[in-house]
């Protein structure tokens, strides 16, 4: 039987998504909705692999054993070998607390779930967390995986008993994929970008274009749509706003644009010119080894520029993803498929990086040693913590708090949650009441210290993962989570509110990582302002980019790529996201009259765009945004000052 016609104008549009997908994770600012590329290739799969299963299916030659053969031959080989490959670089060069969370997420690829595991264990596709995963990127062919697994039988199933309900079938599919997706982006947004069902849609506009079998006899026609749907993809890439997530305008648009371009572009001279050339169509053929290289080596660059304070240059990364792809390309991609061998070659790949995978999740131990000269890093969050409950510390918890000195909750304490916190009495002093969530607990030792030394009466009423605005505004809107039951959150802002009304303190500091909307936060403030109490607000720490790790351990890495010593001021690059809150949050708080703000970043700014990770011997941070209990006594002064300032009715330093 004939194979399908070849049309190098969809190698040409793969080449229209691969690049845009890479120039996006270079840096977002370069083509901010270059990560719509994804869309365009799922376009691209539904109407291939559509186009291959109607011909077999009704030629009465169709094996479901032989598709998926087929696309364990395209797909796993070149998986497996860049998972085995990356886990060796970041062996070797990556920042090593970290393989482990590797080896899992690239166990998670090669078992088709990635798009399922990443959200479950990192959040959201934009978030820091993710976007320190090398294989962050599999989550769309896990999608696309699941496509092969589920979709031919389907089809099968309706050309057996309803073949003329292909196409409805089809069109009612994409409806209800398209409805899920609209509500889930709303309620569940992670949800919705990850799951093969609330992507459906977007395969199925592929899956229709080749279910239609549409031919257009008028070139005019044909040109109209190629340069539509070319207009309609470059228009959703430019046109998505900084720093957007989803979009549905533009989503839609690249997906109409590439099912335009595939069914116009069979007979159009624009699509000849522009993307049947020799290089769109070359990269093309390569698009598939771009994307399965192109992520791992951005994010062990960007680990290594963290560390080193040298970033590659975009140029170099762009060589190294080329020349990867090309040896994948022609040493496994190529061969692989063309082989005759039998089933066992290709999925030798697969196996071997399983193996990798689970040889470094079961075996892998490497904690880098605490950095030489350096005073012990001391933390006491847990210690002031009034959760309920105190869930048991992840892996990840544990591994960061290997080294450090941890204070925490002693066991035959009484619940402090029916309190609304702890009280510590060092006098006859001002009354200083402070709460939030874990970033309020770093700072407790601080003030516990600072309470003791002036005499001040400190209450502590902080709990990890904890806004108290509501406490004040609405407590009927708390609900449970990990460390507290509904009801018991709202016990702990009845305790709070008591706390508030009885004790009556001079002052009340608040410090979280973030803000409610305006309208909660004017509420919140008009309680303490009718009782004549201020409020200062503490800033949020500035954000370190090396995720949520043991600021020892990171450190450790860092004296991998520079030379440093004690005496040394190690400056780290800090989130960009970070910059922007905060200086929203500043904003928020100045257009509050009786609010007062303490700027920690101030203390902790290196040069431009970069934080104070450890000076003078001292490590300021535990993980990447809380302060240990040593670079929060290096700001006290100032922080005692400020308190100073506030209970004597002066102003704020400009």
């Amino acid at each position: 039987m004939p194979a399908i016609r070849y049309q190098p104008h969809v190698d040409g549009l793969r080449t229209l998504a691969v690049l845009p997908v890479i120039a996006f994770h270079l840096d977002k600012a370069l083509l901010p909705g270059g990560f719509l590329g994804v869309d365009v290739f799922f376009v691209i799969s539904g109407y291939l692999i559509t186009s291959i299963l109607l011909r077999e299916m009704e030629a009465g030659s169709f094996s479901f054993m032989e598709f998926w053969a087929r696309r364990i031959r395209r797909i796993l080989p070149v998986v497996g070998t860049m998972v085995i490959v990356t886990l060796l670089a970041f062996a070797l060069l990556g920042f090593p607390v970290t393989l482990v969370e590797h080896a899992q997420a690239g166990l998670s690829a090669l078992l088709m779930v990635a798009n399922i595991y990443i959200p479950m264990h990192f959040g959201s596709y934009w978030g820091t967390s993710a976007e320190d995963v090398p294989f962050l990127h599999m989550w769309s062919l896990a999608v696309e995986e699941q496509f092969y697994l589920f979709f031919p039988g389907l089809l099968f199933l309706i050309l057996r008993f309803r073949p003329r309900w292909v196409t409805p079938a089809i069109v009612l599919a994409m409806i209800a994929s398209f409805a899920a997706f609209l509500w889930l982006l709303q309620s569940r947004p992670t949800v919705a970008f990850y799951m093969f069902p609330t992507r459906a849609w977007e395969l199925g506009a592929g899956c229709l274009l080749a279910s239609m079998r549409l031919t257009l006899r008028s070139r005019a026609l044909s040109e109209v749509m190629t340069g539509l749907g070319i207009a309609l993809i470059v228009f959703s890439y430019v046109s998505m706003p900084a720093g957007s997530q989803v979009s549905v305008p533009q989503a839609v648009c690249a997906v109409v644009g590439a099912a335009f371009i595939i069914r116009g572009g069979q007979n159009s001279r624009i699509a000849k010119a522009l993307l049947s050339n020799r290089p769109m169509v070359g990269i093309g053929k390569l698009s598939y080894s771009l994307y399965i290289w192109h992520w791992p080596v951005i994010v062990l660059a960007d680990e290594i520029g963290l560390a080193s304070d040298r970033p590659a240059p975009h140029w170099l990364l762009l060589v190294i993803i080329f020349v990867l792809s090309l040896a994948s390309y022609y040493l496994v991609e190529g061969p692989v498929r063309r082989a005759r061998a039998p089933l066992a070659l290709p999925l030798a790949f697969p196996s071997a990086g399983v193996l990798a995978c689970l040889l470094v999740v079961g075996l892998w131990s490497m904690v880098p040693a605490n950095p030489t000269g350096y005073e012990r890093i001391a933390y006491a969050g847990p210690y002031y913590d009034l959760s309920p409950v105190q869930p048991m510390d992840d892996r990840q918890t544990q591994l960061k708090r290997v080294g450090q000195d941890i204070r925490t909750r002693p066991e035959d304490r009484a619940p402090l949650y029916k309190d609304g916190g702890l009280l510590l009495d060092y006098g006859s002093g001002p009354k200083i009441m402070i709460m939030g969530d874990s970033h309020s607990l770093m700072w407790a030792p601080v003030l516990d210290r600072l309470s003791e030394e002036n005499g001040f009466s400190l209450f502590v009423s902080g709990m990890s993962g904890d806004l108290p605005f509501a406490d004040f505004t609405n407590p009927s809107l708390l609900r449970g989570n990990e460390r507290a039951t509904g009801q018991q959150r709202r016990e702990i802002a009845a305790a709070r509110r008591e706390r508030v009304e009885t004790w009556h303190p001079d002052l009340v500091i608040i410090s979280t990582r973030n803000l409610p909307s305006d309208e909660v936060l004017q509420d919140f403030a008009a309680y303490f302002e009718n009782r004549g109490i201020p409020l200062l607000f503490t800033s949020q720490p500035p954000v370190m980019l090396y995720g949520n790790n043991g600021a020892h351990h990171f450190l450790s890495y860092v004296s991998r790529f520079r030379d440093i010593t004690p005496a040394s001021l190690v400056e780290v690059r800090v989130s960009d996201e970070h910059l922007v809150k905060s200086a929203q949050r500043r904003a928020i708080l100045e257009a509050c009259k009786t609010c007062h703000f303490f700027n920690v970043s101030e203390f902790l700014e290196g040069h431009t765009g970069h934080s104070l990770l450890a000076e003078h011997g001292i490590i300021n941070y535990y993980d990447d945004d809380h302060l240990s209990i040593d670079g929060g006594n290096a700001i006290a002064p100032a922080l005692l000052q400020a308190i100073q300032n506030i209970l004597q009715g002066l102003p704020d330093p400009v």
